[in-house]
């Protein structure tokens, strides 16, 4: 069973599949292919769905030069932002502010065993396409065509991309990046193509909420909630499993669970398949006033996995929700 359940936004199912009509159906000629749609407003949302770490690639404004060639502000696809355009053969170019000239980004033709140059990634890196790419299934449905791209690189060995899974006339659907801790993978789960968007929901989601029992005590409840059968793998790089934080209207944080408490350091990982709950103590009495409750799960190589915000209010020593 697909562990991924669809959600559109501002988009029915007939435009959808319109859609993946175009990138399933576009043919082999170089001058068809589009691999990162470079229109003004267009954007792409990935998301580690083990520790909820995400990243948007966004198209900005458009850049006219004297000669007619028009390039537009890219950011969130390399380290830094850029101004690309997309050549005939289809790979992208940036402009070199320096030189005046075009220069490759992402290669996507066959260089017939040979690299590319692939700049501005995390490490020097070159790219070469995979001769044979098969479809993807992934939160925003299926595409039977894909384009994939492998990476190398010589000055690094834990860093940079691994893998690319590109649709022509969708975009870069799947980013593979290597770190200390292993591979991870970046999904395609939100975009806007034109005026066209679509999302689609991932497996897990996180919500906390303050509770006050007949004694005055504050609790804050958090919980994790599965949307499909299939199991969740957490990975804690500490003994720690959460922590919260209590800010008060003024901004300052009055209370962390986490300080002062000692936690092992061992990466460690959990398979959740029917949800996760957690019940923390909030100290008391606090003062009458609005706060916001900060509460996260302290999985993924950011220890920030699945995070939530709820405010609330004591009024008179008691609990006021908002």
């Amino acid at each position: 069973m697909n562990k991924f359940c669809m959600s559109f936004v501002y988009i029915n199912i007939m435009q959808f599949f319109k859609l993946a009509l175009l990138a399933c159906t576009a043919t082999a000629a170089a001058l068809a292919a589009d691999y990162l749609p470079l229109q003004p407003g267009n954007s792409w949302t990935y998301t580690h769905l083990s520790s909820g770490e995400s990243f948007t690639i966004r198209v900005g404004t458009p850049l006219s030069t004297q000669e007619g060639v028009i390039y537009y502000r890219l950011t969130g696809y390399v380290d830094r932002p850029l101004w690309v355009r997309t050549a005939a053969n289809g790979n992208l170019l940036f402009l070199d502010e320096e030189t005046g000239r075009d220069q490759i980004l992402t290669s996507f033709e066959d260089a017939r065993g040979g690299w590319a140059a692939a700049p501005f990634r995390v490490c020097e890196q070159e790219s070469q396409p995979i001769s044979k790419s098969g479809p993807y299934i992934g939160p925003i449905g299926e595409v039977a065509a894909t384009t994939e791209l492998q990476y190398r690189s010589s000055s690094c060995a834990d860093a940079g991309i691994e893998a690319e899974t590109y649709a022509a006339n969708l975009g870069l659907l799947r980013r593979v990046v290597t770190t200390i801790a292993g591979f991870r993978t970046f999904t395609l789960v939100e975009a806007r193509i034109g005026h066209l968007t679509f999302a689609g929901r991932p497996a897990a989601s996180f919500h906390a909420a303050v509770t006050q029992s007949p004694g005055g005590h504050l609790n804050a409840a958090l919980r994790l909630t599965l949307s499909t059968p299939e199991p969740l793998t957490l990975v804690y790089p500490t003994s720690q499993d959460y922590d919260i934080v209590l800010w008060d209207s003024s901004g300052r944080p009055v209370h962390q669970w986490s300080e002062g408490r000692f936690f092992t350091q061992a990466i460690r990982t959990r398979e959740v398949t029917s949800g996760l709950a957690h019940n923390v103590e909030i100290p008391t009495p606090l003062p009458d006033g609005a706060y916001i409750l900060e509460a996260w799960l302290t999985a993924g190589p950011s220890q920030r996995a699945y995070s939530s915000l709820t405010p609330f209010r004591i009024e008179q020593g008691r609990l006021v929700q908002q």
